[in-house]
């Protein structure tokens, strides 16, 4: 449930999960940064899922800006905005403070630790927190700065960098349970966290948790490595128990790396070549993407000279597009094979905005290679996803189908034009127009081709002259009970062979090109193409559109 929360003339944005089962519990969730944005919760997703305890994550967006759940212009009603806002919760779930677990990373591990101090809530979990507020956020976000701290800056950020500070030295109580997450190898440590631990260690149960780790080199790399610990402390709070680690260390950084030189140096010239996408999508005939292509125990800590190339490969027949290396530190994590190396420039990414196009390539299927240098010389690899993708976009009378594995990705691209099913059944039940709008609907079911589901194959439209074509994706919907199918299309089977204009609104023709066109319906299903055996000539002509007579493609 997603909601606003107002007091004193604050709006906080909020969204709240309850809990599971018979836990009595709140988790408080505080969002980091991402630079230029604020519309967003932290640790958003999946991470909580498993967390049985209710959630209560909350935007810092106030105004168009971060605030660090504090003050605009010094005046902290913000700050008493979320904590009212927390105390509303609470009291609607039949909780206390001492039921409460504030949880943040970066920005949120702030929050958590300073409202929990001040407001007095029991449990705070915060991982790589700043304490000296000010001169951190005046140097790395301005214009967050400016909103908090108004027009007496230096007066501001002297008072922002003891606000936290003060809070530990004279809290509202010591019965606390602080969980804090750092690393040495986090440069912000010695400013923001030692300083302090003298007196965060004066609470009845602090515990503070310092990673050595060949994986963490940074502020960035803190939380994500130490996503376990931060869960594994939920969960208990959760289950009204309170952990006491005291001050330990998690990692094996030492040995790692020593392990990694000897094993590298003993195995030089065995890399294992490897590519694959942290996300991917097709949009017309536009293929976007972020992804890496790695030798596996080669380290790639430069940008390579030689630019990175995605290949599109069917037997003797290769077509290559040029891809951008990327600065990718979170490869060193996602790559690690028993021995730390090095991947920080192993990164790949579509070099413009709207992807790559594929028009050039010929129609036929061919498999998706990354291909990219290392120390050892040029490499070549599948590209391959964590989870098996399959997506469609239709443009210029083709259709392109991704397939994307585990194991490799392949794309296929089909001409729109294709036979007409034997058996098949095809009627237009709407064809009209509105302005510069057409609209179309109708019933298309292909023997042997299901459509139990919206998202098992794609419809296109396709107008088309002796001088170009354009197409367009179609939506899928129910079967109408006014035009069934015959009995030999079993209708749970064939449920949502039906196509009609994505969302009843229309194709909006107004830049298409003053001419006459004949126009038809694709359905494309597995790499497979069939067109409908109905079509129509549409004529455009200043700005309007005028259908003319429907006629079969034996005629």
């Amino acid at each position: 449930m997603e909601g606003v929360y107002e007091h004193e003339g604050v709006k906080v944005r909020y969204k709240l999960r309850e809990a599971k089962q018979d836990r009595q519990h709140l988790v408080v969730v505080f969002a980091a940064v991402l630079p230029g944005q604020h519309d967003f919760y932290g640790f958003d997703g999946n991470t909580l899922d498993h967390v049985k305890g209710a959630v209560l994550w909350i935007k810092d967006s106030f105004d168009g800006h971060n605030s660090y759940y504090m003050c605009a212009g010094m005046d902290f009603t913000i700050e008493r905005a979320v904590s009212a806002l927390i105390d509303s919760t609470l009291q609607s779930l039949g909780l206390t403070p001492a039921d409460c677990t504030l949880l943040g990373a970066s920005k949120g591990a702030t929050a958590a630790l300073h409202l929990g101090l001040k407001y007095d809530y029991r449990n705070i979990v915060a991982s790589v927190p700043q304490t000296k507020v000010g001169t951190y956020v005046r140097q790395q976000f301005k214009e967050t700065f400016a909103y908090m701290a108004g027009p007496d800056a230096d007066s501001s950020e002297a008072k922002l960098n003891e606000y936290v500070p003060e809070l530990i030295a004279a809290p509202r109580s010591l019965a606390k349970n602080i969980y804090i997450a750092s690393s040495e190898a986090d440069p912000e440590f010695k400013v923001h966290i030692k300083p302090v631990l003298d007196g965060l260690s004066r609470f009845e149960n602090f515990n503070l948790l310092l990673t050595d780790s060949t994986l963490v080199t940074a502020h960035p790399d803190v939380t994500p490595y130490n996503v376990p610990f931060i869960l594994s402390t939920l969960y208990a709070l959760c289950e009204g128990l309170e952990p006491r680690y005291g001050m330990v260390r998690n990692g094996n950084g030492k040995q790692d790396r020593e392990a990694a030189r000897e094993h590298f140096a003993n195995n030089a010239g065995k890399a294992e070549p490897v590519a694959g996408f942290h996300w991917v999508r097709l949009q017309g005939d536009r293929l976007s993407f972020w992804a890496y292509g790695a030798a596996l125990g080669e380290e790639t800590t430069e940008e390579p000279s030689t630019r990175p190339m995605l290949l599109a490969v069917n037997g003797s027949d290769s077509h290559a597009f040029e891809l951008d290396a990327m600065a990718d530190k979170s490869l060193n994590s996602k790559l690690y094979r028993k021995y730390f190396c090095d991947y920080s420039w192993a990164g790949l990414k579509t070099p413009l905005d709207r992807g790559l196009s594929l028009y050039s390539l010929p129609a036929g299927t061919f498999d998706l290679k990354a291909s990219f240098t290392s120390r050892s010389g040029h490499h070549q690899a599948p590209l391959a996803a964590k989870t098996a993708q399959k997506m469609t976009g239709v443009s210029a009378g083709y259709a392109y189908q991704l397939d994307a594995s585990p194991a490799r990705t392949h794309i296929t691209k089909t001409l729109l034009d294709a036979p007409v099913p034997a058996d098949g059944v095809f009627t237009f039940t709407n064809l009209s127009v509105d302005a510069q709008k057409l609209f179309i609907r109708g019933v298309f079911a292909v023997p042997r081709e299901e459509m139990r589901a919206w998202n098992e194959g794609v419809f296109a439209l396709t107008l088309r002259n002796e001088s170009t074509a354009m197409s367009f994706q179609l939506g899928a919907s129910p079967v109408p009970a006014t035009t069934p199918l015959p009995e030999t299309f079993d209708a749970e089977t064939y449920a949502w062979a039906s196509f009609s204009t994505l969302g009843g609104r229309g194709i909006d023709l107004t830049t298409v090109v003053d001419g006459h066109y004949e126009c038809f319906v694709t359905f494309i299903r597995n790499g497979r193409a069939y067109t409908g055996g109905e079509r129509f000539s549409l004529a455009v002509a200043q700005e309007t559109l005028e259908l003319g007579r429907v006629f079969s493609t034996a005629s």
